[in-house]
């Protein structure tokens, strides 16, 4: 994280760990799709970051993040704003519109996608940070000593 300053954010939501594991799989199938459009496209080079971070939301009883660090390229002239709300807009219509599931679990499910400064990362993030490198896995249990 400490190496970009750009990152989208997705946020899976849903009432349950059974259908998070499906919308989750589905919204992450997608998000790969456009993310190889957007280094497509010459602007902006995404870097998914492998790891999921969980967190207690108000609404839903199961969700999690997962962020995309943005490297966005110079170009020669003036520097022009990048906008990626149609990309991602698209993504948002995709996964809903074409999701098998929909039909069964549309009401029990949602998703974000948003665009965060490094300084803007949530604390479910932040929490996890232990030096240079995230570890979003929680302590292990500590194994009995044994003493020889």
């Amino acid at each position: 994280f400490d190496q970009h300053k750009h990152f989208l954010e997705l946020s899976v939501l849903a009432t349950t760990p059974q259908i998070l594991d499906k919308w989750g799989g589905w919204t992450e199938s997608r998000m790969r799709f456009m993310v190889k459009r957007l280094d497509e496209g010459g602007e902006v080079q995404v870097r998914p970051w492998p790891k999921q971070y969980s967190y207690k939301h108000e609404k839903w009883a199961c969700a999690y993040s997962q962020f995309f660090a943005l490297d966005v390229q110079k170009s020669d002239g003036p520097r022009q704003p990048l906008d990626l709300r149609p990309h991602l807009k698209s993504f948002m219509e995709e996964i809903v519109r074409k999701w098998s599931g929909a039909d069964e679990f549309g009401s029990q499910v949602d998703a974000h996608v948003r665009h965060v400064k490094r300084k803007e990362l949530p604390t479910h993030v932040m929490a996890h940070q232990d030096g240079p490198d995230l570890d979003p896995a929680p302590p292990a249990a500590k194994r009995p000593r044994t003493d020889p």
